[in-house]
């Protein structure tokens, strides 16, 4: 059941409104909100009591964000969505959907002619009968392509599909303006610079006779790279448009509206001007200017007062920016910024190139009466107080650069480096917006004539042509810096390399923005992108190391440590920082650099897997858990949250549940790395076979310095293959670049051929990379115990099992072996026998868990256990020198163990 939509898009606007305004209120206030904003209206009272019914029954579904799951929860969206997926229309191909609203569902696409993504916005079954609707949706796609302006979401294409209008946009990634408000308020400089961007845009339609009447937070996205675009222009005005203008109506968001919106009186651009300067307050504030408790308060407020001084709630305020949110919000729009053009300057800004700034209509009619003559003494009279009062410092004069389409060149056949250029060229356009006195012009879409580029080159005083050359999933990117009209190179970077692939775009475009800022530093940066160019080339050189499968010591750390002195905010520094450490056993560290990192870039989602990272290997899995919620609703759909929630189900144990989704990220993104972690994952379930072998071998060919990959080989050979090939491949690892780890498992390879003393000298190297490292320390009491040296074997045993009690409910299954092993070799075998039954209560999943039980029971005796643990752990392919080790030399007699571990006949 549902009710039925209203076919009035100004009835349904309002409903969109009132749903924003009721989940702002605690549950238990929305009822009594929809008795006083709904008075008299029974029939809206309806469709949102309704709306509230069906959020109670989906415990809260609807709420966040309100209206765009509520219109999807209506429209019964959600199976329909699915079918889309996949669903080919023309040359676009729908990939995922990505939200829904009033008029129609978004799905991210793919236009397979021009190898970009797109955002392909598909309008409800319903509506589609409406012509009203379809008038609507046409008027936003009619009214945003009508502009061309960097700040204003692009429209490439319209189309229709078995009767249903579509819209095809740019693709944006980020967060609207009203997801970010909800973390709080933004530092002045930041929502300046957000004003700013968002004013551009609304010179450039008022210029259009365009008229947007619902600027709002929820309608202004914040893309990854800081660059604002302005969306939704359904219920625009346009000029000789009277469609949607009608005595009375206020089509709007309440909290938004100027005070003539909510008269319904006939508006013009200052009414956008108006909601401006209520989100810069809300920006600046962290709180509406004009609060009630239902819409009837908001619009009386609106009507006659005044917001709360901005100084009051926030003095770090700068005062003339203050002055400025003040004159936005004069309630007369004769007293408030006639243009866009006027509150840009008092932002500190100009008109973006190509507008035509228009002067305040009473100025143009002075000058007309009184004559040239007196309108020049007059200007130059204006002009003598303006420069008396101007500051001595002097800006850099405008410069106007032009985007050119990248210079593409494909070698290979990833599919994932078609999408480079445009990643280059939006992290061009949003480095350049962060300079002083510099105003980018988009690039023409690629299926634009040579023509719009020459015509754009000539309004530039200079260009930026990228040079792109990839091959496979690395491509090198030229910057050169063009003299506007012509192709003479005023300076140019040396290539600098990006990985292609989504998961690589926040490096692409930290990349191209240090490297461009080379460009012009003459051009002063904004807060936050000041990186010593040294620091970056040698985090850089230290990244690909990293890519190339090689690991990082502590000498590594340490000079990561040291230019993180003197470029904080180098965010990519920051994250190999925290991978450095993980991978040396300092997870504090690894966690701290990981903060750091989500402070510096909150919508960048590698600062949350590296805290995800950490908190999985610390079996902090609560943390963890929330943290993989965060990631999930930054990045839904993404191929690294399937990775991220591979990870954390075998944090869980969960392992079999882990090994499709492994499948699935290794088969859509083959990089090395998902190779591994699926390697890895087969080596503990017991699934490690010839395939496995070859599929990594074959990938190492490709990459012979990789460590990673030999590690995982290495693995391979010592769970299921040769061990004396295990050895030579662990001993080579550590003469190449010793790490804790790869000396471990020499010895634990050493113990399994019976060269206890070898063992022995391994894991004390070990040791002294790690000092604190439980697995080595109880490797080393074996090897010790072994070779009878039982005063020691027992020393070790004792401290660690006290150091493991401290923290026992926090264990992770193998520490938790560790313990129970500590507990049987030092004779408390009943406790041991209890922990142990309660461990393995279900049955393990990992093959390394079941040679863990098993020498547990044939410890305490338990011959009956020990054997059924050992048969697993033969059936998922263990070598048959595991089960042979000391541990199981009590079962030497025992028929079952000696039948089990019989050579097979071959067939």
């Amino acid at each position: 059941m549902k009710p039925d939509l209203p076919t009035d898009p100004e009835r349904w606007q309002r409903i969109e409104s009132l749903l924003d305004e009721m989940f702002e209120r605690p549950a238990g206030e929305r009822r009594a909100f929809l008795d006083e904003a709904c008075a008299g209206d029974p029939e809206i009272r309806a469709h949102l009591e309704a709306l509230l019914k069906a959020d109670e029954e989906a415990e809260g579904f609807l709420a966040t964000p309100a209206h765009e799951a509520a219109a999807a929860l209506l429209t019964d969206t959600a199976g329909e969505a699915a079918l889309f997926v996949g669903l080919e229309l023309g040359p676009y191909r729908m990939l995922r959907e990505i939200g829904a609203g009033g008029m129609g569902v978004v799905y991210e696409a793919e236009d397979s002619r021009l190898r970009r993504r797109v955002a392909i916005k598909l309008l409800l079954p319903e509506n589609s009968r409406d012509r009203a609707a379809k008038e609507r949706f046409l008027r936003e796609a009619r009214a945003a392509s009508a502009l061309d302006d960097p700040n204003i979401c692009t429209i490439h294409d319209v189309g229709e599909h078995d009767g249903r209008l579509y819209i095809v946009m740019a693709y944006y990634e980020g967060e609207t303006l009203k997801e970010r408000l909800a973390r709080g308020p933004l530092p002045a400089a930041e929502a300046r610079q957000v004003a700013v961007q968002v004013a551009r845009a609304l010179a450039r339609a008022h210029e259009a006779g365009i008229v947007h009447r619902d600027v709002k937070p929820a309608n202004v996205m914040l893309t990854r790279h800081r660059n604002v675009k302005v969306l939704d222009f359904g219920i625009a005005k346009m000029k000789g448009d009277s469609t949607l203008t009608r005595t009375g109506s206020s089509p709007g968001t309440p909290a938004y509206m100027s005070p003539e919106q909510v008269r319904g009186e006939p508006v013009d651009g200052r009414t956008d001007l108006w909601a401006l300067g209520v989100m810069l307050y809300e920006m600046l504030a962290g709180r509406r200017p004009f609060p009630g408790d239902d819409q009837e308060m908001v619009l009386a407020a609106i009507r006659s007062r005044e917001p709360e001084p901005l100084d009051r709630l926030r003095p770090e305020v700068p005062p003339e920016l203050a002055r400025t949110v003040a004159k936005a919000l004069a309630k007369d729009p004769g007293d408030r910024y006639a243009d866009a053009a006027e509150l840009l300057a008092d932002l500190g800004s100009e008109l973006p190139p190509g507008h035509r700034r228009r002067s305040r209509k009473a100025l143009r009619i002075g000058l007309l009466a009184i004559g040239a003559v007196a309108a020049a003494m007059l200007l130059a009279f204006l002009l003598k107080g303006f420069f008396q009062r101007a500051p001595a410092v002097s800006a850099p004069p405008t410069l106007k650069v032009a985007v050119l389409r990248p210079v593409v060149t494909l070698a290979g056949n990833d599919p994932e480096a078609a999408f480079v250029a445009s990643e280059v060229t939006e992290a061009t356009l949003a480095a350049l917006t962060s300079l002083e006195g510099i105003e980018p012009l988009d690039p023409p879409e690629q299926d634009e004539e040579g023509e719009t580029e020459r015509l754009r080159r000539g309004e530039a005083d200079e260009a930026i042509r990228p040079h792109i050359n990839c091959r496979g999933d690395l491509c090198r990117v030229t910057l050169h810096r063009l003299r506007g009209s012509g192709d003479v190179v005023l300076k140019m970077v040396e290539p600098f390399e990006v990985e292609a692939g989504i998961e690589s775009s926040y490096q692409l475009a930290e990349a191209v923005r240090i490297n461009l800022l080379q460009l012009y530093r003459d051009r002063p940066g904004s807060p936050g992108v000041k990186i010593m160019t040294q620091d970056y080339a040698e985090y850089i050189g230290l990244q690909r190391r990293v890519d190339r499968g090689e690991r990082l010591g502590i000498g590594e750390l340490a000079r990561l440590e040291a230019l993180l002195q003197t470029s904080p905010n180098l965010l990519g520094a920051r994250l190999l920082a925290s991978g450095v450490a993980r991978n040396l056993g300092k997870p504090n560290k690894a966690l701290e650099e990981a903060k750091i990192a989500q402070q510096i870039a909150p919508h960048d989602p590698r600062p949350l897997i590296a805290r995800l990272q950490v908190e999985e290997e610390e079996h902090h899995l609560d943390a963890a858990r929330e943290t993989l919620a965060k990631l999930t609703a930054l990045i839904p759909g993404d191929i690294r949250v399937k990775s991220a929630r591979a990870a954390f189900l075998e944090a869980q144990g969960e392992l079999e549940e882990a090994y499709p989704l492994r499948r699935e990220v290794a088969e859509r993104r083959p990089t090395w790395r998902h190779l591994v972690e699926l390697g890895i994952l087969e080596i503990h379930l017991g699934k490690g076979d010839d395939n496995t072998r070859q599929r990594l071998a074959a990938l190492l060919a490709t990459q012979p310095g990789n460590q990673y990959m030999r590690q995982i080989l290495a693995a391979l050979e010592t769970s299921f293959g040769d061990l004396k090939r295990a050895a030579a491949l662990y001993e080579e690892l550590s003469r190449a670049k010793p790490a804790r780890s790869d000396l471990t498992n020499l010895g634990f390879v050493r113990f399994l051929l019976g060269d206890y003393a070898a063992a022995e000298k391994a894991y004390r190297q070990a040791l002294a990379l790690e000092p604190d490292n439980r697995l080595t320390s109880f490797n080393l009491a074996t090897a010790l115990e072994a070779q009878g040296d039982l005063a020691g074997a027992r020393n070790l045993y004792r401290g660690l099992e006290e150091k493991l009690a401290a923290s026992l409910d926090s264990l992770d299954d193998q520490h938790r072996m560790l313990y129970i092993q500590c507990l049987v070799r030092l004779g408390r075998k009943a406790e041991a026998k209890r922990l142990a039954d309660r461990a393995f209560k279900k049955r393990p999943e990992d093959v390394e868990v079941l040679h863990q039980a098993a020498q547990i029971y044939a410890l305490l005796g338990d011959r009956v256990r020990a054997n059924y643990y050992i048969k697993l752990a033969l059936e998922k392919g263990m070598r048959r020198e595991w089960l042979t080790i000391p541990e199981f030399h009590s079962l030497q007699e025992d028929p079952e163990y000696r039948a089990l571990l019989a050579p097979k006949p071959h067939v």
